[in-house]
């Protein structure tokens, strides 16, 4: 009997756990969600809300689960001459703006599937939480996240160029919305394409234009631009990878900034290994350390969602 109370008592502490850091997650961006919880009807779990939180203020947010679904872009690219490959270093100094835009093409990674295994520390308004996270990707068809902690699953995410859905296993709900809701909180400028690239690691592809500025040193390349009211900065290496990426939307008071490190190969691939994002809105912030542990590409890939019946439909 005492084995088995303490197994409840963990599985509970692991459960309170994962609400507070939704909880968080819902009050630090304001979602348009509010549902009380009040412990005892179907739709919500047990003992949900964190202590001294008042449940009629209870609101859920997704939005950090959708950077953290940020994933890859493929860019198809057919073979060119004299084009620089990243099998090592090049001077770049010497070449022209034409030859390094089509080696920055050339060069972004290229694969139809893509399975991550990662860790991820969010950092929400000064508070801290470590979760694991599962990313799938089709190319351009469909990205697929599940976030747990302790091993248990609390929300999973499928994201397509047309729409985003969210399961919240811990409250029971589903949410489904088109892609375009996120233009409520990012630039229109933001497409489906522009989270998959940024969580691989590669340049954007409208930041790839004659109409960008281009900087060179003996340490990289600098490219900067303005996409209508959105300006954009991209420092890559002398491979033609990405170190950082930085979006601004100084009407909104939006910020995006990512850096990338520990590049290692995968496959024919030259792969990021850390991801490191960090998001500002006014005065608040997210920041998101991605650490992949396995990266396994091109083979096939289950995308699995669906929706238990006892679940609570949000809009």
């Amino acid at each position: 009997m005492a084995k088995n109370q303490n197994c409840y008592n963990v599985k509970l502490m692991r459960k309170n756990t994962l609400n507070k850091l939704l909880f968080a997650v819902g009050v630090h961006f304001k979602f348009s969600h509010y549902h009380t919880v009040c412990g005892q009807c179907s739709h919500c779990p047990r003992r949900a809300t964190p202590v001294g939180v008042s449940t009629n203020r209870l609101k859920f947010d997704m939005r950090p689960l959708l950077l953290c679904c940020m994933a890859l872009l493929v860019f198809a690219c057919k073979p060119k001459k004299d084009l620089i490959k990243t099998g090592g270093a090049t001077d770049i100094t010497s070449l022209s703006k034409k030859r390094l835009l089509d080696s920055i093409s050339e060069n972004q990674s290229d694969f139809k599937t893509l399975n991550i295994k990662a860790k991820a520390n969010l950092d929400i308004s000064s508070k801290s939480y470590d979760v694991g996270m599962n990313l799938r990707i089709r190319k351009n068809e469909a990205i697929w996240v599940s976030v747990s902690m302790f091993g248990i699953e609390g929300a999973r995410a499928l994201i397509t160029p047309d729409s985003i859905k969210v399961l919240n296993r811990l409250q029971s709900t589903y949410t489904v919305k088109p892609f375009s809701f996120i233009y409520n909180y990012a630039n229109k400028q933001v497409n489906f394409q522009t989270l998959q690239s940024i969580l691989v690691g590669n340049c954007v592809q409208e930041f790839i234009s004659p109409s960008s500025t281009i900087n060179t040193n003996g340490s990289g390349i600098n490219l900067a631009g303005m996409l209508q009211d959105l300006a954009y900065s991209t420092d890559l290496n002398t491979r033609f990878k990405v170190t950082q990426t930085k979006i601004t939307d100084d009407a909104a008071s939006q910020e995006l900034k990512v850096d990338y490190n520990d590049y290692s190969p995968e496959g024919a691939l030259f792969f990021p290994h850390t991801v490191q994002i960090h998001s500002g809105v006014e005065s608040h912030t997210v920041a998101i350390d991605l650490s992949y542990n396995r990266v396994i590409i091109n083979e096939p890939v289950d995308l699995p969602f669906s929706v238990p019946q006892r679940f609570t439909t949000v809009n």
